[in-house]
This record gives C-alpha cells, sequence and structure tokens, in this order.
C-alpha cells in the first residue's frame, strides 16, 4: 500500500534516491533528545507493520530515549477509527497512563 505512494512522492524508488528516504525515516531522527515516545501497533496492520514499531523501538532504547511499545493482537491500521474496539480501549488505558508518567 505505501510503497506505490512513495515512489510517486519521492520520484523513484529507494536504490534511486536512498537519501530521500533516508530523510523521510523516522528512525533517522531520533536521538537522546527525543521526546519519551509510545508507539501502538496492530499484529495485522496492513499500512504500517509492527515489525517497524520493533525497529523504532531498539532506535529509542538505543538512544535511552524513555518509550513504550505495545502491539495489539489481531488488530488492523485503524482500530483507533471504532471507540468501541476492545484494542481502543486498551490504546486509550496505555496512552492515559503513559501521558501520566510522560507529560508536564
Amino acid at each position: 500500500f505505501v510503497r506505490p505512494r512513495m515512489r510517486q512522492c519521492i520520484g523513484g524508488s529507494p536504490e534511486e534516491f536512498d537519501e530521500r528516504y533516508d530523510l523521510l525515516s523516522p528512525l533517522n531522527h531520533i536521538s537522546e533528545n527525543s521526546p519519551p515516545t509510545i508507539s501502538i501497533y496492530g499484529e495485522k496492520d496492513r499500512i504500517v507493520p509492527f515489525h517497524e514499531g520493533i525497529a523504532a523501538d531498539d532506535a529509542l532504547k538505543e538512544a535511552n530515549v524513555a518509550h513504550e511499545l505495545y502491539i495489539l493482537p489481531e488488530t488492523d491500521h485503524a482500530f483507533d477509527a471504532n471507540w468501541t474496539y476492545f484494542s481502543t480501549q486498551i490504546a486509550r488505558e496505555r496512552i492515559l497512563k503513559f501521558l501520566d508518567k510522560y507529560a508536564e
């Protein structure tokens, strides 16, 4: 889903424009100055696979940034569009706890 749109926006493939893709990757912008970060992924996400969340989690850990990662089983990308879904209820609770812990 995402790759054809990225190619269209960037003007070509990662092999052709690796520096542009690197610039757009959130992983390349993580540093010790990054804010506390919460990531919530659906295990069945068809847009942003949860393994990308794991990669971000690893980069945040390496930069010593406060972070939390949650992967919700059997959950797709836009699960939070319906506030009654069980996954959304879990995510809301995790977000509230995260904000209580890190919000100033």
